[in-house]
């Protein structure tokens, strides 16, 4: 019995133990298996599908107000955004069953057969690919459903925004449509008086506000401080940057003081005004109009400022400015901008004070129409400034003294102010027909775009002297590339200001961002922001590591080897081009593109290739060629054709080679390789220098040898072994001449060594009395009338055998004739 009762014992708790380790390996195998319901069940496509029928009903009757669609719509996005979540939830998994089922052999043709494993294994696989592509497909659908309703929703809003733009009022020319105006500024005139009486009315509300009454004033007090002297203040701080000698100081020090100059204003009016807020003496009517008081001083002290980085008051300032229009001109313009600057910042703080105080929509835009026509008439005169006439070239010097300035952008600006013109007319013809949301759509973008470009064209400019400065005072790094590209960059970020100017919606950019962010299908992928931002990274990373691993190359490695200059440097190329390629294919790799539709790309392409592009796929491969074979490499002394010179670079194209005159010659590759060249210095320096030297007839052509002999052994460039070698190589015309072969120990000094021998030999020859003959001539003159002759001119070299005599011409006139080693005519 016991020993049954330990067999019952032992055999209850092995299946315990068993229980206990395999316990954790069943949970994770369960979780494993429910990963894909999980996923498919996260989203409730109930409720999807409830909110869907609510908007398209909303669509459908078209009665619901603004506010409410846009509620609508935000519930909308929110869900879009999920299912495109989800519509890469399973993306890792179904990459991983892919890549198991493209590595089993092919399913088998009809009647074919295939092992049992294998078929099963492709079944399973197949099965789990397509329980993890539903929650994907159902979510693109479900994706595709709310990007339609968002997208009717847009419409039905743009319908009713450019509806209610076209809506006509009665004209604001007629003095009785400003009644109900009238009538509500009146009310409001009335309203902040009775509502301060009544603040006032009982003892218990002047003790509460009397007690807030002093901080609020020490607090006015210091912003109306600080709205006083901060001009001085920063005024002080640019008076001491100039005294800075570094000039990245100086122009940290401008730059803060320049920032100072908007700053301590703003923060002197917000000091204000939370100290009169504070001071409890304003009602709901005047902290509404205090409201517009803060917008339009908010306004008027960032336009002031804007106005004065466009155009400086002193003249210093100005010269540096590098603005579009002449200086006789800045002047006009910075008076007509702060006229600018101040209508709209009324027309701002009025829109602001008209809102909160309930105003309707026709007095609000009555009240507009007054500083339309004011904006307008100083959009008129700044379209009048920038016009083509005063900032395009008049003649040929001034032409060239702006050609550096960007001519193109001189004519798009003044294009731009033709623009402005027309729009300053329309605006208030508009308004006078009664379409003042039309008006106002026009004329206020317009005069806010102008000061938006100005001000990315000062900072521009900034950036510019940014990049100088970095540059050590390099002023053409104010044109170089990362210059251009940071304005670039500039201008493309205040696309989306620009839009919302111009009645953009904020949600109309969410759709953009949305679009982009969503990408476009290529290569069975979808090529998003994110997608191309990974390849830019991945290709950089290749990029550097690349340049890391040439700079180990060229710098450590390859110069402990017994290389040469040019074998490092075609391996250092060889390895850059190597690198360069396993960047893009790993970019293109992470990507997750597939590459066979490209290598589809690129064979239709080599058609192309291979008859419009064949030279430089020629000069390509000569280029790959010469840093393998190198016949030539840099610092050799080549000579191609009819260009000599030393080779400073051998690119995949082209080599440069820099000639004895210092002027570049870029020479093809292939003309390199498949043309005649020669190397004067490849394999060793040494080379032959042959000196032509000519003796006059009668001289000791033995005396003549040993002169040469001593004069070649000598120099100290010419080599012992082998010796100097002179040559008496025949009998010239008037001379004997001889040649002095000598092997130089660096061929670079050849021009030189022939120089130097050529100045001892005329040195040395006259030392020894060895006469150097020159060509002579005899010119003698026949009369037809006898025989005589009279020798005219005679000159012949010392030594030279024999002489010309004069020989008979036929009669019939005069001639003349020259004899001698010349053989040449004279009259």
């Amino acid at each position: 019995m016991r020993a049954q009762g330990r067999h019952r014992d032992g055999a209850a708790q092995v299946p315990a133990g068993l229980l206990r380790a395999v316990l954790p390996l069943l949970l994770a195998t369960l979780l494993l298996l429910a990963a894909p319901l999980r996923a498919q069940d996260s989203t409730d496509y109930a409720a999807w599908e409830r909110l869907a029928s609510r908007v398209e009903q909303t669509l459908a009757v078209d009665a619901a107000p603004d506010a409410a669609l846009l509620a609508l719509r935000e519930q909308v996005v929110t869900w879009r955004d999920k299912f495109l979540a989800d519509n890469t939830a399973n993306s890792g998994r179904l990459e991983t069953i892919n890549r198991r089922l493209s590595m089993l052999p092919p399913p088998p043709e009809d009647g074919g057969t295939e092992p049992e494993a294998v078929t099963s294994e492709r079944a399973s696989l197949t099965e789990q690919r397509r329980v993890l592509e539903e929650p994907s497909v159902k979510a693109q659908l479900a994706f595709t459903h709310a990007d339609g309703l968002v997208r009717e929703i847009d419409e039905m809003l743009r319908l009713r925004q450019a509806s209610a733009m076209m809506q006509r009022k009665p004209t604001p020319l007629n003095p009785l449509s400003w009644t109900g105006t009238l009538r509500e500024m009146a009310g409001t005139a009335a309203a902040v008086p009775k509502e301060m009486a009544e603040l006032y009315s009982s003892a218990d509300a002047r003790k509460e506000r009397l007690s807030t009454l002093p901080s609020g004033l020490v607090i006015m007090a210091a912003g109306l401080l600080l709205l006083w002297r901060s001009g001085r203040w920063t005024n002080a701080l640019l008076e001491f940057s100039q005294f800075l000698g570094n000039r990245l100081a100086k122009l940290a020090a401008e730059t803060v003081a320049v920032g100072l100059q908007l700053v301590l204003p703003v923060l002197g009016l917000v000091l204000a005004l939370t100290g009169i807020s504070m001071s409890g003496l304003l009602g709901t009517t005047g902290s509404a109009l205090l409201t517009g008081v803060s917008r339009f001083a908010m306004t008027l002290i960032l336009g002031t400022w804007l106005v004065l980085r466009i155009y400086p008051r002193t003249r210093a300032e100005l010269a540096t400015a590098h603005g579009i229009l002449p200086p006789r001109l800045a002047g006009p313009a910075r008076r007509v901008s702060t006229g600018l600057v101040l209508v709209l910042s009324l027309y701002a703080g009025m829109m602001q004070a008209t809102e909160d105080l309930g105003y309707s929509e026709t007095s609000q835009a009555y009240l507009g129409a007054i500083f339309l026509v004011l904006a307008s008439a100083a959009l008129f005169r700044l379209g009048r400034l920038y016009r083509a006439k005063n900032i395009l070239p008049s003649g040929p010097s001034e032409e060239e003294r702006i050609a550096e300035e960007s001519f193109y952008v001189r004519r798009v600006i003044a294009l731009l102010a033709a623009l402005a013109r027309v729009i300053a007319v329309a605006g208030p013809g508009l308004a006078a027909f009664g379409y003042l949301r039309a008006a106002d759509a026009l004329v206020f973008p317009a005069c806010s775009t102008f000061f938006v470009l100005a001000g990315l064209t000062r900072a521009q400019r900034l950036v510019a002297e940014v990049f100088v400065v970095l540059n050590h005072g390099d002023v053409r790094a104010a044109n170089g590339l990362g210059a251009t590209l940071a304005g670039g960059f500039l201008y493309v970020a205040a696309v989306p200001l620009l839009a919302l100017l111009w009645g953009a919606r904020v949600a109309d950019l969410s759709e953009v961002w949305t679009s982009l962010r969503t990408g476009v299908t290529m290569g069975g992928v979808q090529v998003s922001p994110n997608l191309v931002l990974v390849f830019i990274a991945v290709f950089v990373i290749g990029y550097m590591l690349t340049r890391f691993t040439q700079g180990i190359l060229s710098q450590t490695i390859l110069p402990k080897t017994r290389l040469d200059i040019g074998a490092q440097r075609a391996i250092t190329s060889g390895a850059g081009y190597v690198g360069f390629f396993l960047a893009g294919l790993a970019a293109f790799t992470s990507t997750g593109l597939d590459l066979s539709s490209i290598a589809i790309v690129a064979g239709a392409l080599s058609v192309g290739i291979g008859f419009g592009l064949q030279t430089i796929v020629s000069n390509f491969v000569s280029g790959i060629i010469l840093l393998i074979e190198r016949p030539i490499s840099e610092g050799d002394w080549i000579e191609v054709g009819t260009q000599m010179g030393y080779v400073k670079a051998i690119s995949v194209r082209a080599t440069r080679i820099e000639t004895f005159d210092r002027t570049d010659v870029i020479v093809p590759n292939s003309d390199l390789v498949s043309g005649v060249v020669t190397n004067w210095t490849r394999g060793n320096l040494i080379g032959r220098a042959i000196v032509p030297v000519g003796v006059a007839y009668g001289t000791d052509t033995r005396k003549v040898e040993r002169i040469l002999q001593e004069i070649a052994e000598a120099h100290p460039m010419v080599t012992i072994s082998p010796p100097p070698q002179i040559l008496f190589m025949g009998f010239g015309p008037s001379s004997m001449d001889f040649e002095v072969r000598v092997i130089l120990r660096d061929i670079n000094f050849l021009l030189n060594v022939k120089s130097d021998l050529n100045h001892e030999i005329a040195r040395r020859f006259i030392e020894e009395g060895v006469q150097i003959p020159f060509p002579q001539q005899d010119v003698w003159l026949h009369e037809a009338g006898g025989p005589r002759s009279h020798p005219i001119m005679s000159g012949r070299a010392e030594g030279a055998a024999g002489q010309a005599g004069p020989r008979p011409l036929p009669t019939g006139g005069q001639a003349a004739h020259a004899d001698g080693d010349g053989g040449a005519d004279g009259r």
